[in-house]
């Protein structure tokens, strides 16, 4: 994780995904799974951080990125906090694939704790990306159209 930082100077922070590699049936229950696979879906469309797994607890990030980042969160909501602080710097992030085993001790995450990862999705909404959003489903394909000629024209990029 730490040689992909050192190779490439635009990715500001690695992370583990646990859902395109080798999983322990025990590790991750249907309900986690879910919900996960939801606030990863959360995530994506209203903070524009399109990750498969931005819940993990395992990443390497630029210690330049932590030494600025003024942290807000006081539990599991702190890895959306830190992927929408790494991208709103222009860093990329890279996810790769992980072996996931249940956990030996208790886990720790609640379903409660989802409530609070998905307030802090919505708190850090991005205005315009939500304006985007209201605006594509009022007027449909006309207005996604639209939307795809004016990024080009104005080298809008989503970010990754």
């Amino acid at each position: 994780m730490i040689k992909i930082l050192d190779e490439n100077p635009q990715v500001g922070m690695v992370c583990g995904n646990r859902f395109n590699g080798n999983v322990d049936k025990k590790a991750l229950r249907r309900v986690f799974r879910a919900g996960n696979r939801f606030l990863a879906f959360a995530h994506r469309t209203l903070n524009g951080v399109a990750l498969e797994d931005p819940l993990t607890g395992l990443r390497v990030i630029r210690t330049e990125l932590l030494r600025e980042w003024d942290i807000k969160s006081k539990g599991f909501d702190i890895e959306v906090e830190m992927n929408n602080f790494v991208q709103r710097k222009g860093y990329a992030t890279r996810e790769i694939l992980i072996d996931y085993r249940a956990r030996l001790g208790e886990k720790k995450l609640r379903a409660r704790d989802g409530f609070t990862i998905l307030w802090r999705i919505l708190k850090d909404v991005d205005v315009n990306r939500q304006i985007f959003w209201r605006l594509s489903f009022f007027m449909g394909n006309n207005f996604l159209a639209l939307a795809q000629v004016a990024r080009r024209a104005f080298n809008w990029h989503a970010t990754a």
